[in-house]
């Protein structure tokens, strides 16, 4: 069951790591900060909501454990820091107890909604944010309404406890006058206002804005985003539904699939609804719950045509279109320099039109060739038994003379 929350956080620690919600609100205090002590009460924060179930605090310390914050802040910056050590001779009380009240509208005069059932006790050392869950209170806020939350210290022995300021001095817009002021000093915090002795603090007061958080108990969902350019489509499911990436990321391709007609879709050099393996996609969307990725806009362009580098040919072959060839000798009966004779006998095992396969040999041969044709034969044929002699030159085999027996 969720209750009032007392939350120890060093600031130093917290500002490095806060990160609010779209539904949060998120003032904490800068380092080093200043205050207001307790005993001034009825301190607070007016916002707007922007979340129904929250829980709301404001920023408190002990000044002893502050001031070990800020020592361990000026350690890590230049002697100018001027943080002095904590004077031992403070007496600083044990505990504080706090109690919140929460307005509905601007100010101390709305209709009050929450009134914390038992003060809300803190200890030394505390140095965080005093907090209670309105949502478990079964309060709960209407967004874009303004509220105002007040903290009393009702014992009365908060000595040196204090609530933290936020002052933002970047000139900003007036929104009287639509101009940059650079006086106008609004706080961090725009949509609300500080109060201290339950007054208001105008812009000239200098005061800024008291360090708070408005914590949404049920955060929106934000969606995983997912894009991709020029990306190759590797697969489509059956159903039309989606395809699948090269790298494995699946995105829908249907306006069928999740919210009808939430995609746009653009065809580039393909017919409009066309969708093929091979297509170049490019894409931004979210995931959905099953990580498929649903697209807010979907290109499609048609596959990238890509022309192999030609293949290094090694000789004597050359390279014919893309491809590496061994091109047919010049046959010529001419002995060349450098020619190595050659002679052989075997069967036929392939008939060429200017050439014969004996046993493993290819043998070239011309017109020139002296042709001796025995026991009947007018012609090359497998299975004949061929014998050749010749010569070998640039890797080819050149016939002089082939007899068949």
């Amino acid at each position: 069951m969720r209750k009032n929350i007392i939350a120890f956080l060093a600031l130093f620690v917290l500002l490095g790591s806060a990160h609010a919600g779209p539904t949060d609100i998120l003032s904490p205090p800068p380092l080093p900060a200043g205050g207001w002590g307790l005993a001034h009460n009825n301190i607070g924060q007016s916002f707007n909501a922007v979340a129904s179930d929250v829980t709301i605090g404001v920023y408190v310390a002990d000044q002893e454990t502050y001031s070990q914050v800020l020592q361990a802040w000026a350690n890590t910056c230049a002697s100018a820091c001027g943080v002095s050590a904590w004077d031992p001779t403070l007496v600083v009380s044990p505990t504080v107890s706090l109690d919140v009240t929460v307005y509905e509208g601007e100010g101390l005069g709305g209709r009050v909604i929450y009134t914390s059932p038992t003060p809300i006790t803190l200890a030394k050392p505390f140095n965080g944010v005093a907090s209670v869950d309105l949502g478990a209170a079964g309060v709960f806020l209407t967004v874009g309404r303004q509220y105002t939350v007040i903290y009393n210290e009702t014992t009365g022995t908060g000595t040196y406890w204090q609530f933290f300021a936020t002052i933002d001095r970047t000139p900003t817009i007036n929104p009287v006058t639509g101009q940059i002021d650079p006086n106008y000093n609004h706080g961090a915090y725009y949509g609300g206002w500080a109060y201290i002795q339950g007054v208001q603090q105008n812009p000239d007061s200098n005061i800024g804005d008291v360090a708070f958080h408005v914590i949404d108990n049920n955060p929106p969902v934000i969606p995983t985003a997912c894009q991709g350019t020029s990306a190759i489509v590797a697969g489509l499911n059956s159903s039309k539904l989606f395809m699948t990436l090269a790298n494995g990321q699946k995105v829908a391709y249907s306006n069928v699939y999740g919210s009808p007609g939430t995609t746009q879709f653009t065809f580039n050099g393909v017919p409009y609804g066309s969708f093929a393996i091979g297509n170049v996609v490019t894409y931004v969307g979210v995931l959905d719950a099953s990580t498929i990725c649903v697209p807010s806009s979907l290109t499609v362009d048609p596959p990238v045509v890509v022309t192999p580098p030609p293949p290094t040919c090694v000789s004597p072959q050359v390279l014919q279109g893309n491809v590496c060839v061994t091109p047919a000798p010049v046959v010529s009966c001419v002995v060349p320099s450098g020619a190595k004779k050659v002679e052989g006998h075997a069967k036929i095992t392939a008939v060429g039109t200017n050439s014969i396969t004996i046993g493993k040999t290819v043998v070239y041969f011309a017109d020139c060739t002296v042709r001796e044709m025995n026991g009947g034969a007018s012609a090359f044929a497998i299975g004949q038994i061929a014998e050749f002699k010749g010569f070998k030159a640039n890797g080819s085999i050149t016939a002089t003379k082939i007899t068949i027996n």
